[in-house]
């Protein structure tokens, strides 16, 4: 019962945000596929997992799985100029400097992610958008990455290194910019205050 109730608080939440990713029915679908898994992971790490979404809710807003992030540079566009004539996707500008790469499939999304590495840029993938070199530096490829579920428990497992390292007031070191810790922070509040409302 409290876990239809947590996924009916969530969805509320999803309703709210979803208009920004193409509608409240797909982004709810994607969400309550990803739920066991971020349940089986954050049991794995001993994390809450409503901190696990925030911080993939926040990373990706759970667009695809096989989203690729990374800053705009002359090396990412002849990269992904080069990427094209052997993988499918699609590019949006997330903002004036950010680019994110949506692949159309799995492979796609390999073929993306090894014209990136040859260029020797850096990049974010999939839901909980994992840095390349982080990966890299923990021994991970990175077009593993874009199998969910070893990307939530990576994401699972980088960010209790994160905590145990600087603890969770540095929580926003698993992005590396200080407005992290509030972009976070408000997807929690905004779940509790909807909670609480159901109550």
């Amino acid at each position: 019962m409290k876990r239809v109730r947590f996924l009916l608080v969530v969805l509320g939440l999803l309703v709210c945000c979803s208009p920004l990713w193409g509608g409240q029915k797909r982004y709810g679908q994607r969400y309550l596929k990803q739920w066991d898994t971020i349940l089986e992971a954050s049991r794995r790490y001993d994390l809450n997992p409503l901190l696990v979404w925030a911080v993939i809710s926040v990373e990706s807003e759970f667009s695809s799985p096989y989203v690729i992030g990374m800053d705009k540079s002359a090396e990412v566009l002849a990269a992904l100029k080069k990427a094209s004539r052997k993988a499918r996707f699609a590019a949006r500008r997330m903002s004036r400097s950010r680019l994110a790469v949506f692949p159309v499939s799995k492979a796609d999304g390999v073929r993306v992610i090894r014209e990136l590495e040859a260029s020797g840029v850096s990049f974010d993938v999939g839901l909980g958008q994992i840095n390349n070199r982080t990966a890299r530096s923990f021994g991970v490829d990175p077009a593993a990455l874009l199998d969910t579920r070893h990307n939530v428990a990576f994401t699972a497992f980088y960010l209790r290194k994160v905590i145990d390292r600087h603890g969770s007031e540095h929580i926003w070191k698993y992005n590396g910019s200080r407005a992290y810790r509030r972009k976070l922070l408000a997807r929690l509040e905004a779940v509790s205050r909807y909670y609480a409302e159901m109550d």
